[in-house]
C-alpha cells in the first residue's frame, strides 16, 4: 500500500471542498472503523468502501479493500455480512481487479460451513455476486448444488440466486446444473413457488447447442403441463431470453410466441407475449419473416383492447425502423396499410402516434427504393391532423404521444426536406392557439425543423415576437414554464435571422425580457445569440450580466464573451476598402486579445476552459494572418520590384526574383496559414467530446487556412488546378446531416467561394508569377473570410458528454524533482494504469473503444563520466501500446532501457480511439525524469565524492 499512495497522488481526484487525502489514509480510516466496537461505525465504514473504490479504482487498492471486507465477513455478524453483500453488488465492475483471489475466497467460503442457515444464505448470495471471478471453482459449485437441496427457504432462494449468476458465467456449471434444474422443475414434490424461481435459470444455458435444445424441450413441456398465467409468462420470457442469446432460435421463438398470442385469451399473458416479441424485434429484426409481420398486423386489427393494440404497434415500430421494413407489404389495401389508416385517426393519441410513426417509416423506405410519394402524402396528411389535435388538447401529465408525433415530423422532413415548409407553417399555426406544455413541445419541434431546412422560419418572426410579448405580460404566471418557452422562442428568432441582423422590435423585446428574468435564463439567451451570429444582442446581454455574478471566474468568463461579441461586431460591415478592412481587423484583434486574456483568467482546475482558449487563440491567428496578407497584397503597389530585379533573376536562374520583396512576404503568409491549419487540426483531434456541428465548424476553418496557403503556394508552383480536389478529398470528418445545419451554412458558403476564387486564380495568365491580378484574388479571398461572421459552436459553451482519462504511473519518486535512478545496462519497467471517467454523459456522440499509450524518451544531458563514448545518443525508447479498457480501467507496461548515462526525459502520451477507429489526441501527457548511471564507473572511482553520496542509497 505504500506504493499506491505515490501512484495515486498524481491523479488529483479529491473532490472540491474536501481535504486532500490519499488512498492509504482513507483506507486506514475505514479499517479503523471496521475494528470499532460500535456496530454503527462498522456499518458506516463498510458503506464508504464503495465510494473509495469509485474514487481510486486501482487493483492494489481494490484488492486490499476487499480483503479487509472479507475478514469482517468471516468474523462479523449477519447484519454486517448483509451490508458487505450490498457493497459487493454495487461494485461489480471492480471485482476482476482482486489479485488475491484464493485468499479472498478462503475467507468468504469459510462461512458456508456455519450452522446458521441465514449466514449460509448470505454467503451464497455473496458468492453469486462474485461469479465473474469464481466461475470455475468446483467447491463453490458443490455448495450451490447443496443449497438447492436445502430445506430452509432462505438458503434455497440464495442458492437459486447464486445458480443464476454462475450459470451465466460458467459453461461447466451450466452443464452440471442443467439436469438437476430440469429434474427439480419436473418433480411433483418441488413447490410451485420454487419452480417459478428455477425456470429463469434456464435462460443462461446457452453455452452449448445440446444444452439449449434440452432446455427448450423442458420449457415447452412446461407450457403444456402448467397453463397457469405465471408459468406461461415466465416460461415464454425464459425461452425468449435464451433465443436472444443463441440467435439461431429467434425464428422458432417468434413462431412460438405468435402461436400462443393467437390462441391465448388472457390479456396479461398477451401483453407479456408482445413484450417478448419486442425483445426479439430489437435483437434480431433481420430474422423475422414476412408471414410473422403479417400475423402481427392481423392481431392488431382484430384485437379490441387498446392496450394490446398499442403494444403490437410498439413491436411494429421497431420492425419498421430496421432491416425488417422490407418484410412489410406496402401495396394498396395491404394489412399494414389498413392498420395504419385506421390507427392514425384513432381516438387514443398514443395509438395514433405509433400508427403515424409506422406509416412514416414505410413511406420513407418506399420513397428511397422506388421514388413513390403516395405514402409520403398519406403520412403528411396524418401528421398534420395529429399536430392539429395536439394543439387543441391539453397535455399535462403524459407528453409521450405528442413527442412521438413531432419527432416523426422531424424524421420525415430529414428524409424529404421539401416538406419542411409545409410542417413549419402547420406547427406555427398550431403554436398560436396552443397553451400549456403543448406550446413548449411545438416550439421545440420548430427549433428542430429550423436545423433541417434553412430560411423556412423567416416569415414567422413577427408571430414569434408577438408570442414572446405575451409571455412577458404573463411572466408571473407559471414562471418556470414561461421562461423556458421564452428561451426557445428567442432561439427561434435567432435561428430565423441567421446571416442578417434581427428585427429591431425583436431585439427590443428580447432585451426587455432578459432584464425581467433571472440571470441564468438571460445567459442562455445570450449564449444562443452567440451561437447564431447575433453578436450585437449577445454583447448587450453579457454586459448587463458581467457585474451580477458572485465569482471572479464567472465575471471574467462573461467579460470574455462580451469582448468576443464586440470583436465580431467590428467585422460585420466589411467592405472593399483596404484601409477600412485593416482598421476593422485591428479593432477586432484588440477585442479578441482582451477576450483571450480574460478566458485564461477565468480558467482554473475546477473551471477548465481549454477549448475556448484554443479556439480564441486560433481565431486571433486567423485575423492577424488575414491582416498581414492584405498588407502584403498592397505591398506590390507601394513597393514595386527594384530595377535590378530582372538582372538578379537572370543571374540566379529564378524567375520569381523579378517580383521583388513581395515574394518573401507571401511565403511567410503561406507558412503562417499552414501553422494555423495545423493548429485547427490539433484542436479537432483533442475535441473528443465535441458535438458533430462543432467539429464541422473547426474543419471548415481549417479548410479556409488550407485553401489560403494553397492559393499562395500555387502561384509559385503552378499546381492550382489540383487544389480544389485536394480540399474535397482530405476531409477528416463529415457527419451526416451536420453540413446542412444552419450554424455551419455560412462557413460552408465561404469555403465554396474560396474554391471559386482558386479557380479564378488558375485562369490568370501573366508573365510574372505574382501580378496585380493575383493580389486582387488574394485580397478578395481575405475579405471574404473576414466578412463571414463567426458563429461560436455549442462546445465553446457547454459539454454534452465528458470523457476524462486519469493516469497513475509507477515508479514514482518521493520528491517531484528527484529523478528515477536506473543502471545503464538494466531495464526499467514503467507501469501505466488509467481510469476513464464520465462526468456528464457517456457515449452521446462517440464511445471509447481503446486507449493508445505512446512512450518516448529524450536525452537531456549526458554524463561527463560516461565509460563508453561510442554509444549513440539516440534513444531506443520509442514505442506504443493499444489496449481496450475493461470497466473503464486499463493497464499497460513498458520495458525501457537507457544505455547512455545521464538525465533522460520520458514522455507518456495518451490517446483515445473511438468505436469508428478514429484516434483522438486527448491526453493526458505525463513526464518522468530518469537518471542513468554506470555502476562500474562508480566502483572504480569515476564519480566524484558528491556523486557517490547521491548514489549512496542504491548501494
Amino acid at each position: 500500500m505504500a506504493s499506491v499512495t505515490a501512484r495515486l497522488s498524481t491523479l488529483g481526484l479529491t473532490p472540491y471542498g474536501e481535504p486532500e487525502k490519499d488512498a492509504n489514509t482513507i483506507l486506514m480510516e475505514l479499517d479503523k472503523g471496521l475494528r470499532s466496537s460500535k456496530v454503527g461505525e462498522q456499518c458506516e465504514s463498510i458503506v464508504r468502501f464503495q465510494k473509495l473504490l469509485e474514487k481510486y479504482p486501482f487493483p492494489i487498492l481494490v484488492n486490499s479493500a476487499f480483503l479487509k471486507l472479507a475478514d469482517v465477513f468471516r468474523i462479523g455478524s449477519n447484519f454486517l455480512r448483509l451490508w458487505i453483500l450490498k457493497v459487493v453488488q454495487q461494485s461489480e465492475k471492480h471485482l476482476d481487479k482482486i489479485l488475491s483471489v484464493d485468499d479472498f475466497l478462503r475467507r468468504i467460503f469459510s462461512v458456508i460451513y456455519s450452522n446458521d442457515p441465514v449466514a449460509r444464505a448470505i454467503t451464497l448470495r455473496t458468492l453469486g455476486s462474485f461469479a465473474s471471478i469464481f466461475s470455475e471453482r468446483k467447491n463453490v459449485h458443490h455448495s450451490i448444488l447443496n443449497g438447492l437441496d436445502s430445506h430452509d427457504l432462505v438458503e434455497q432462494d440464495a442458492a437459486i440466486y447464486a445458480a443464476t449468476h454462475f450459470a451465466s458465467q460458467s459453461k461447466t456449471f451450466a452443464s452440471s446444473i442443467c439436469s438437476k434444474v430440469a429434474d427439480l422443475i419436473q418433480k411433483l414434490e418441488t413447490p410451485i413457488d420454487m419452480k417459478l424461481k428455477l425456470i429463469p435459470i434456464c435462460q443462461h444455458m446457452h453455452h452449448d447447442l445440446n444444452m439449449t435444445t434440452k432446455v427448450r424441450e423442458v420449457c415447452q413441456d412446461l407450457l403444456l403441463n402448467y397453463p397457469s398465467k405465471n408459468f406461461v409468462t415466465i416460461t415464454l420470457h425464459t425461452l425468449t431470453e435464451l433465443s436472444a442469446h443463441c440467435l439461431v432460435d429467434i425464428p422458432l421463438q417468434v413462431e412460438l410466441l405468435l402461436k400462443h398470442l393467437k390462441v391465448e385469451t388472457r390479456k396479461p399473458v398477451q401483453a407479456a407475449i408482445l413484450g417478448n416479441l419486442k425483445v426479439l424485434a430489437d435483437k434480431g429484426a433481420h430474422m423475422w419473416l414476412p408471414s410473422n409481420v403479417e400475423a402481427l398486423c392481423c392481431f392488431a386489427l382484430e384485437t379490441r383492447s387498446t392496450r394490446l393494440r398499442l403494444c403490437t404497434l410498439t413491436v411494429l415500430c421497431s420492425l419498421s425502423n430496421s432491416m425488417a421494413v422490407t418484410n412489410f407489404d406496402t401495396n394498396q389495401g395491404s394489412t399494414v396499410l389498413r392498420l395504419c389508416e385506421e390507427g392514425c385517426f384513432h381516438d387514443n393519441m398514443a395509438v395514433a402516434s405509433k400508427s403515424a410513426l409506422i406509416l412514416t417509416h414505410l413511406a420513407i423506405n418506399t420513397y428511397k427504393d422506388t421514388g413513390s410519394e403516395v405514402l409520403i402524402q398519406d403520412a403528411t396528411l396524418a401528421l398534420e391532423s395529429l399536430i392539429t389535435v395536439t394543439s387543441i388538447t391539453e397535455v399535462s401529465t403524459n407528453q409521450l404521444a405528442p413527442k412521438v408525433v413531432l419527432a416523426t415530423v422531424v424524421e420525415l422532413c430529414q428524409s424529404c426536406p421539401t416538406l419542411t415548409g409545409t410542417f413549419v407553417e402547420t406547427i406555427a399555426t398550431a403554436l398560436t392557439s396552443a397553451s400549456g406544455a403543448t406550446t413548449l413541445l411545438l416550439a421545440e419541434s420548430l427549433c428542430a425543423l429550423c436545423h433541417v431546412g434553412t430560411g423556412v422560419m423567416l416569415g414567422l418572426v413577427p408571430d414569434l415576437v408577438k408570442k414572446l410579448e405575451d409571455i412577458i405580460t404573463n411572466l408571473n404566471v407559471d414562471t418556470e414554464a414561461n421562461e423556458k418557452l421564452a428561451t426557445i422562442l428567442a432561439t427561434l428568432i435567432f435561428e430565423a435571422s441567421v446571416g442578417s441582423e434581427i428585427m429591431p422590435q425583436a431585439k427590443e423585446v428580447i432585451l426587455d425580457f432578459t432584464m425581467w428574468t433571472n440571470q441564468w435564463i438571460a445567459y442562455k439567451i445570450a449564449r444562443q445569440a452567440s451561437r447564431y451570429g447575433q453578436h450585437n444582442t449577445a454583447s448587450q446581454i453579457y454586459g448587463t450580466l458581467t457585474n451580477k455574478v458572485s465569482t471572479e471566474n464567472l465575471h471574467y468568463w462573461l467579460s470574455a464573451l462580451r469582448h468576443l461579441s464586440q470583436g465580431e461586431m467590428c467585422l460585420k460591415d466589411i467592405k472593399g476598402d483596404l484601409e477600412l478592412v485593416l482598421k476593422d481587423l485591428a479593432d477586432a484583434g484588440v477585442h479578441y486579445h482582451q477576450a483571450y486574456v480574460m478566458l485564461q483568467a477565468a480558467s482554473d482546475s475546477n473551471f477548465s476552459l481549454e477549448f475556448p482558449c484554443q479556439f480564441t487563440k486560433l481565431r486571433i491567428g486567423v485575423l492577424e494572418a488575414l491582416a498581414q496578407l492584405v498588407k502584403t497584397c498592397n505591398t506590390l503597389k507601394l513597393s514595386p520590384p527594384p530595377a535590378i530585379a530582372t538582372s538578379l533573376a537572370e543571374a540566379t536562374g529564378q524567375n520569381i526574383v523579378k517580383c521583388g520583396r513581395v515574394v518573401e512576404q507571401l511565403q511567410k503568409d503561406a507558412a503562417r496559414f499552414r501553422e494555423l491549419e495545423t493548429g485547427y487540426k490539433s484542436l479537432y483531434q483533442m475535441s473528443f467530446d465535441a458535438d458533430p456541428v462543432t467539429l464541422l465548424n473547426i474543419e471548415e476553418q481549417q479548410q479556409w487556412c488550407k485553401l489560403m496557403a494553397g492559393m499562395i503556394e500555387a502561384m509559385f508552383s503552378r499546381r492550382t488546378q489540383n487544389l480544389s480536389h485536394q480540399m474535397d478529398t482530405n476531409s477528416s470528418y463529415s457527419p451526416e446531416g451536420a453540413s446542412v445545419c444552419i450554424e455551419n451554412q455560412r462557413l460552408a458558403e465561404t469555403s465554396h467561394d474560396l474554391e471559386k476564387i482558386t479557380e479564378t486564380l488558375t485562369q490568370i495568365t501573366s508573365e510574372l508569377p505574382v501580378s496585380f491580378q493575383h493580389m486582387q484574388c488574394l485580397t478578395h479571398a481575405a475579405c471574404r473570410i473576414t466578412a463571414t461572421p463567426m458563429l461560436f459552436p455549442r462546445y465553446f459553451f457547454q459539454q454534452q458528454q465528458s470523457t476524462d482519462v486519469k493516469l497513475a504511473i509507477s515508479p514514482q519518486t518521493k520528491g517531484s524533482s528527484d529523478p528515477i535512478m536506473v543502471q545503464n545496462n538494466t531495464h526499467l519497467t514503467v507501469k501505466v494504469e488509467g481510469v476513464i471517467q464520465h462526468a456528464i454523459q457517456q457515449g452521446l456522440y462517440r464511445k471509447v473503444n481503446s486507449i493508445t499509450i505512446d512512450v518516448a524518451s529524450v536525452l537531456q544531458s549526458r554524463s561527463t563520466s560516461s565509460s563508453n563514448g561510442k554509444v549513440s545518443e539516440s534513444s531506443p525508447n520509442n514505442m506504443h501500446q493499444t489496449c481496450q479498457p475493461h470497466n473503464d480501467y486499463f493497464c499497460v507496461e513498458f520495458l525501457l532501457i537507457f544505455p547512455v548515462t545521464g538525465l533522460h526525459n520520458v514522455t507518456i502520451d495518451t490517446s483515445i480511439v473511438d468505436d469508428a477507429g478514429i484516434q483522438w489526441h486527448t491526453g493526458p501527457k505525463s513526464t518522468l525524469t530518469v537518471k542513468s548511471y554506470d555502476e562500474t564507473m562508480m566502483k572504480s572511482g569515476g564519480f566524484s565524492s558528491r556523486s557517490q553520496k547521491s548514489f549512496g542509497t542504491l548501494n
